[in-house]
């Protein structure tokens, strides 16, 4: 076994086993461990190339040699393991390490619940009637243009576990995410009045002590653009 390289890995535990698409190449071995990468030839052919029949037009059937390999990891970012073999792959979700989606919910501006969307509402439009939605203005970073967005809260939980694994929601928190959603009067962005087309919406998620104020006031800081004012409607 002979090393051919080695360098930074990230994310990733795992062995590729891989075949070239020629009989008299040796296999390669690639390492996935910790922090670093390693890849060897091998001297022994574990893995042989697997052989595709073409036919051509004129009915002559001839054997195409493709490279093979095997495949298994495990991702430290998404959590779940990987497995390949003869153009098959399959995923395997860590179910203690996965949530299950429980709502999602429009919020009023002081986050209460306005309402909860379930399987049975027909799918919505961007005012309810009575849902609470703010008035922001601001001036666009690009070319200064005054523009109104329309803004409203929005919450989506999700608890820990999937399968077998779900009664793990009641040891752990819910995991919760609320943003406010923004409709733009008009577009914005250096792509306006192109074929592509700016930015007619966009969202910011909540810090959990911040107010729709203030993360309104925060995004347009982040993107550059000039705070103007509100009208609450």
């Amino acid at each position: 076994m002979k090393l051919k390289e080695t360098g930074p890995n990230k994310n990733y535990i795992g062995i590729t086993l891989k075949s070239d698409d020629n009989y008299n190449k040796n296999n390669i071995l690639y390492i996935q461990f910790l922090k670093t990468y390693k890849i060897y030839e091998l001297e022994h052919k574990f893995l042989k190339p697997t052989i595709e029949k073409h036919t051509t037009s004129d009915g002559k059937t001839y054997d195409d040699l493709k490279g093979n390999k095997i495949i298994i990891s495990y991702s430290f970012e998404d959590h779940y393991i990987y497995l390949y073999y003869n153009k098959k792959y399959k995923f395997f979700n860590i179910p203690w390490k996965h949530y299950t989606f429980k709502d999602h919910c429009l919020l009023n501006l002081d986050k209460s619940v306005f309402h909860c969307i379930n399987k049975d509402d027909e799918f919505y439009s961007w005012e309810y009637p009575n849902h609470q939605i703010a008035i922001f203005y601001f001036r666009d970073s690009y070319d200064n243009e005054l523009i109104t967005a329309s803004c409203k809260l929005e919450r989506r939980r999700w608890e820990l576990g999937i399968g077998a694994f779900k009664w793990l929601k009641y040891f752990v928190n819910t995991k919760v995410s609320t943003s406010l959603e923004m409709d733009f009067n008009k577009e914005i962005g250096s792509r306006k009045g192109t074929w592509k087309g700016g930015v007619v919406g966009t969202s910011i998620e909540l810090d959990s002590d911040e107010d729709y104020k203030d993360a309104f006031k925060r995004w347009c800081k982040i993107n550059n653009h000039k705070y103007v004012g509100i009208n609450k409607k």
